[in-house]
């Protein structure tokens, strides 16, 4: 059973995380780590998701710094699908410095299988579901053997559910708890309540008055007005649903509800539940081609704000909530530039920090034991892992 703590180096530990740079390198990091440091602190983080290119996290010292202070969950990168798993000598330094910080030592092996760009050369096979599946259960095996527990990854939303066989030979470890779910669940456009919210229930209409609220700052600008309002209503009357759930539809926040139901059902128990990508990002939206998400504005940067403060509070099963993305460019990675919290995009209206930081900053978050015991049944599982 993996020890997570009540309190970490001084402070209670809390379900908020954020996902760091896309990027395996931590040089521009530790260039100058301290304001990041004192940005993630004044966040109330206490899980942060950390790629590495095999030993980079250790060797280039942010490990080290991190732990300081947070519990970071390690991923290694690239997953360069169909290859076997490389990191054994990573994963004993990454123990070997866990340790002298009594920090259970998480690692994710492999990352989205069911992605194309997860692949090496993008070549993802016929039986690329047997493949991942058994290179999975190679790397977690030996992950476990040098004591680090294993972070099984999110498809994201898989046609079916992973658990019977990456359990396969090593249920062992599922039956301890000693491996944890890594999901991936965007919110996208999606409110955090769908598919129970009254819009994909009942299509409840949104007037013109909501609509533009909904659009804050950019209420103005045509380019935000997407779909256009009649289109937005008439979409939501062509698709109500009272009867949806996120057993049939997954592509949304509470897609964990389909991996919990997997796991009752195929293991009969609830394993440790992380998120460890997803959340809210300016201007995303679900679906496409004729499943175009459109019944919802897209979301602001304010949006952004609410809905992972909103993220952080709602009971669930999440024991570390890790949204995509603290930054991209200001620490030596490339691509993502609207998603950033600091830096990147719509700097030029809110500055460097997005209102998503102030957002955290101004609001003290809820300790992880005070929100598993305010929980219902759907997290009752989750809290017996407290040490």
């Amino acid at each position: 059973m993996i020890p997570i703590p009540v309190t970490f180096k001084g402070r209670p530990v809390t379900n908020r995380g954020v996902h760091m740079q896309p990027s395996g390198m931590w040089g521009m990091f530790m260039s100058n780590p301290d304001p990041w440091i004192e940005r993630l602190l004044s966040m109330g983080m206490t899980w942060l998701m950390c790629l590495t290119d095999m030993d980079s996290f250790v060797l280039q010292g942010a490990a080290a710094v991190l732990l300081e202070h947070f519990i970071p969950i390690v991923r290694f990168n690239p997953s360069d699908l169909p290859s076997h798993f490389t990191g054994q000598v990573a994963t004993e330094q990454l123990v070997a410095l866990y340790a002298k910080h009594n920090a259970p030592c998480l690692i994710q092996y492999l990352n989205e299988p069911g992605n194309i760009r997860e692949w090496k050369d993008k070549n993802r096979p016929l039986n690329w579901w047997e493949v991942w599946t058994s290179r999975w259960r190679e790397g977690a095996r030996q992950i476990a053997e040098r004591g680090a527990y294993p972070v099984l990854p999110d498809g994201p939303c898989f046609p079916r559910s992973p658990f019977p066989d990456c359990s396969l030979g090593i249920e062992n470890l599922f039956a301890d708890r000693d491996v944890v779910y890594g999901g991936h669940y965007y919110a996208l456009n999606r409110p955090l309540n769908y598919p129970y919210d009254n819009a994909q229930r009942f299509g409840i209409p949104m007037t013109e008055a909501e609509y533009l609220a909904s659009l804050d700052d950019f209420a103005n600008d045509p380019n935000w007005h997407d779909p256009p309002l009649a289109m937005l209503n008439a979409e939501r009357a062509a698709k109500a649903n009272p009867d949806l759930t996120a057993l049939d539809d997954d592509t949304c926040w509470r897609g964990w509800e389909l991996v919990e139901y997997w796991m009752t059902r195929d293991l009969g128990l609830s394993l440790p539940h992380f998120m460890c990508e997803g959340g809210i990002t300016p201007r995303a939206r679900a679906g496409s081609g004729a499943d175009m998400e459109l019944r919802y504005t897209l979301p602001t940067p304010n949006k952004v704000a609410e809905r992972t403060l909103e993220m952080y509070q709602t009971n669930s099963p999440l024991l570390a909530i890790c949204p995509w993305l603290l930054a991209s460019q200001w620490l030596g990675a490339t691509g993502w530039y609207d998603d950033e919290w600091a830096g990147g995009a719509y700097s030029d209206l809110y500055g460097f920090e997005k209102p998503v930081i102030t957002m955290l900053r101004n609001t003290q978050p809820n300790t992880l034991k005070a929100l598993l015991a305010g929980a219902k049944a759907d997290i009752a599982a989750a809290s017996e892992i407290l040490s």
